[in-house]
């Protein structure tokens, strides 16, 4: 009889779906300590287990660098080096070489040619990089113990990197730290989210190891660091430390943090900074808080606005792009990104991540569960998401692909969260066959593309205007199945005993 009771399909489910309702026996400190311990191990296993690939190795050789890579590390050693950001001593570098040569072979004026690598001549004539100095500064400190213990060589410089320190270890191993706080950080905010150390635990996983995260933990671009600011601010936001000034700290820190790393993440601040407003106007002494916090962020944001002029002679974010003559956004990029983003063949993120369906119902279960709740979220996930989609590189012209979406990729775990937390509580075999039918559906499409979304690029066409109507009918039919599906199916074939 033990064997059949442990074996009963609907005594399994109630005991999944006690463990999201009710609260574990182990303290909140041993569970976090048993989650934090278990991640490093698999991103140990993961990402260090093989000393000997490309991402890894690229500290060590400096040949492995990547697109805007090279431009963050040569900001960087410009700080080590003179304590500053302007580069026009270090035109040594073979990227500067190949603008000369384009320079000469295509006629151009001398003002024109840093257009080819992303640099600009600022107000004052010096050169500087078209991208924002906040990784180069977080790196610095690394950088510069590395420039110790690794003194440069010119025996083994690279040509691409003359003047650097022989290897990049303790560089690599901040990255590395960062990747393990980001985790600590997450699964502190997955715990009291949802309160149950089982969906924590999936949802970490999804993240570590299917997930965009796990290409970008020893990549140099904003977005690992962008996820971290937003991580401090989420927990401090919605499930605040003990120590109530900490948490205005560090909303003030992460906020106030996001645009340093690139001016695409001004929408993420602003989306973050209205979460607080809506998420907290309720409290006592809200205003005078909220006074004092929008009186901090001002005084930051006057200090960003001076960093664009005295380097530019023009106060706003965009005055290096219209300088450098690149326009890093366009409104007629955002309906193709919008849609591009989740359902393009190459570059979109629902394909490569088929959990990602799940964030689509979890906004419709989010409204059923906490309106107040899903509301703040998306007050972080909208201004972000159009950034992106607005932005030239949604189609896969930078690399990595979805690097753009990396700073909002927590806000895709909670509202698959919702799913998975709502599929336990009230498990149903139709809602088991409902999920499968979506998940099945996804992957046959990857293989035989029975339905491929061929949106353009870098222009606005007819058949992208096919493309997104399709894309609207095709989330619209997504909602309508799970609102129908939840009315007439769900609630009529509940299998968990005493439900």
């Amino acid at each position: 009889m033990r064997i059949i009771k442990f074996f009963n399909p609907g005594i399994l489910i109630k005991n999944l779906s006690n463990s999201f309702s009710k609260k574990s026996s182990l303290p909140p400190k041993k569970i976090l300590k048993t989650v934090f311990l278990i991640i490093i191990i698999i991103l140990l296993f993961y990402k260090i287990h093989n000393p000997y690939s490309d991402l890894y190795q690229k500290f060590s050789t400096h040949r492995n660098f990547y697109g805007d890579e090279v431009k963050y590390l040569r900001m960087t050693q410009s700080l080590a080096t003179d304590g500053n950001i302007e580069l026009s001593n270090l035109r040594q570098f073979s990227d500067i070489w190949q603008d000369e040569e384009k320079k000469e072979e295509k006629g151009l004026p001398a003002d024109n040619i840093l257009q080819f690598g992303h640099y600009f001549t600022g107000k004052n004539g010096g050169v500087y990089s078209l991208h924002m100095p906040g990784v180069s500064l977080l790196l610095l400190p690394s950088y510069l113990l590395d420039s110790i213990l690794y003194p440069t060589d010119p025996k083994f410089d690279p040509p691409e990197f003359p003047l650097m320190p022989r290897k990049l270890c303790l560089t690599r191993l901040l990255l590395f730290i960062m990747a393990v706080l980001i985790i600590f950080l997450l699964s502190r905010l997955l715990y009291h989210l949802f309160n149950s150390l089982f969906l924590g635990m999936l949802l970490l996983l999804l993240f570590v190891l299917n997930s965009p995260f796990a290409g970008y933990i020893f990549q140099i671009y904003p977005d690992l660091w962008a996820v971290f600011f937003s991580l401090l601010v989420l927990n401090a936001i919605f499930f605040p430390f003990k120590n109530k000034w900490l948490n205005y700290i560090l909303i003030i820190i992460g906020i106030g943090a996001l645009p340093w790393l690139h001016q695409r993440l001004i929408p993420l601040s602003l989306g973050l900074f209205l979460c607080y407003i809506f998420y907290r106007r309720k409290e006592n002494n809200f205003f005078k808080k909220a006074s004092i916090l929008c009186f901090i962020l001002a005084i930051i944001s006057l200090l960003y606005f001076y960093y664009f002029y005295s380097i530019t002679g023009n106060p706003s974010p965009l005055s290096p792009a219209k300088l450098h003559g690149r326009v890093y956004a366009s409104w007629e990029n955002l309906p193709l990104g919008f849609f591009g983003n989740f359902f393009h063949p190459m570059f979109s993120i629902i394909w490569a991540y088929p959990w990602i369906i799940l964030f689509f119902f979890g906004i419709y279960w989010g409204f059923k569960k906490d309106f107040r709740l899903t509301i703040a979220l998306l007050l972080i996930f909208i201004p972000n998401y159009l950034i992106a989609s607005a932005a030239v590189p949604w189609h896969g012209a930078t690399w990595p692909k979805n690097r753009h979406l990396l700073a909002i990729l927590p806000l895709f775990l909670i509202f698959s969260g919702f799913t998975i937390q709502d599929f336990f509580q009230k498990f149903s075999y139709s809602k088991l066959i409902f999920y499968l039918s979506y998940f099945v559906l996804i992957i046959l499409n990857t293989k035989i593309w029975f339905i491929k979304f061929e949106f353009s690029l870098n222009s606005f066409t007819y058949s992208d205007l096919i493309w997104i109507i399709k894309s609207i009918i095709i989330i619209s039919f997504l909602y309508l199945s799970i609102f129908l599906s939840e009315k007439f199916l769900f609630q009529k074939d509940n299998l968990i005993p005493g439900k």
